[in-house]
């Protein structure tokens, strides 16, 4: 499965990202987001979601704000598109 980095540079961030990761809590992680029982969602949350996320299926979320092509590692392959967003939030 590919969460979405591009080019050599962001697939060397990505391998330091797993190396660096705790194994049980990415075990914890895992069991959590596939057994969460959430009905409440907050007022405060916005959820910026990409269409092409393969971990966490856009097809399964309800965001507010959606990217188009967006992976998991959207901050990586669309920084102009998330920062100009956030900037309008904020």
């Amino acid at each position: 499965m590919t969460l979405g980095p591009k080019g050599d540079k962001q697939k060397k961030i990505f391998r330091e990202i797993l190396k660096d990761s705790d194994p049980g809590f990415i075990k914890w992680a895992i069991h959590s987001i596939m057994h969460w029982n959430n009905s409440t969602i907050p007022e405060n949350v916005i959820h910026i979601h990409g269409t092409a996320d393969r971990l966490l299926p856009y097809r399964l979320v309800t965001a507010n704000y959606t990217v188009n092509k967006g992976t998991h590692l959207m901050i990586l392959n669309n920084p102009e598109e998330i920062s100009r967003l956030l900037k309008k939030l904020i």
